[in-house]
């Protein structure tokens, strides 16, 4: 499912924050109800990135093309019962901190440590730091093993990884 919701956010342009969310719905729709027919997989990843989109983007996909992204395999109309039927399971509850809402929690913590009374020792050298660190945050969507780690352990995890 990550790499379906991955190469649609990819397809449109859209930002990884996005595959986030989408994950975090698929992987939460799909512990309330376990059996999910496996031609409804597809359907239900295009429809997390749907709801995920509405959060985060600015500009989203519109459901035409969505629906050519899944080689039309889906309609108009059932990408939207999904969305009901998704958003009906997920209980209208949307808001899920993801690794990157925790790294920039991070970030704001290790900027307030970093200074001194004399001003900030690594105020020149944070930015791409935490650039890297969101990198290995991205990649994490990638990974189907990452998803058992709570949003904390990546967060932090890709900050270890930076450091060394």
């Amino acid at each position: 499912m990550s790499a379906c919701a991955a190469q649609v956010c990819e397809d449109f342009g859209l930002q990884t924050r996005t595959v986030g969310l989408a994950v975090g719905y698929f992987e939460r729709f799909v512990s309330v109800k376990e059996s999910i027919v496996k031609q409804q997989v597809q359907l239900l990843a295009v429809t997390c990135v749907l709801i995920a989109a509405k959060f985060v983007e600015i500009k989203m996909p519109c459901l035409d093309d969505l629906c050519e992204v899944a080689q039309n395999t889906y309609s108009k109309s059932e990408l939207k019962s999904m969305e009901l039927e998704a958003l009906r399971v997920l209980q209208w509850e949307l808001h899920i901190v993801t690794p990157h809402d925790v790294l920039g929690e991070l970030a704001i913590a290790i900027r307030l440590a970093v200074c001194e009374p004399h001003g900030p020792i690594l105020a020149d050298r944070s930015e791409p730091f935490l650039e890297y660190a969101e990198f290995f945050v991205d990649m994490s969507f990638y990974e189907y093993k990452a998803l058992q780690f709570s949003p904390l352990v990546v967060a932090s995890s890709a900050l270890l990884c930076v450091w060394s």
